[in-house]
């Protein structure tokens, strides 16, 4: 596989990773539960759903929550 045939199956995989934690979060929020993250440091982070969707809709990010309320 070349370089940029590598990079673009990358590029369509963490696109698809955005979109599969996206439907995640979205259903978690119809159904009024929360999240957990954790941080490479091992820190645990709960976040409602419905809070982390607003966060994300508001600072136009994809899927990637920051920064949470830690546990």
């Amino acid at each position: 596989m070349e370089k940029t045939e590598m990079e673009e199956f990358s590029r369509s995989l963490w696109d698809s990773l955005a979109v599969a934690n996206r439907k995640l979060i979205e259903e978690k929020a119809e159904r009024g539960e929360k999240l957990v993250y954790s941080t490479p440091e091992g820190k645990i982070y709960h976040i409602e759903a419905q809070k982390l969707l607003e966060m994300l809709e508001d600072s136009g990010e994809g899927a990637t929550p920051t920064p949470l309320v830690e546990d």
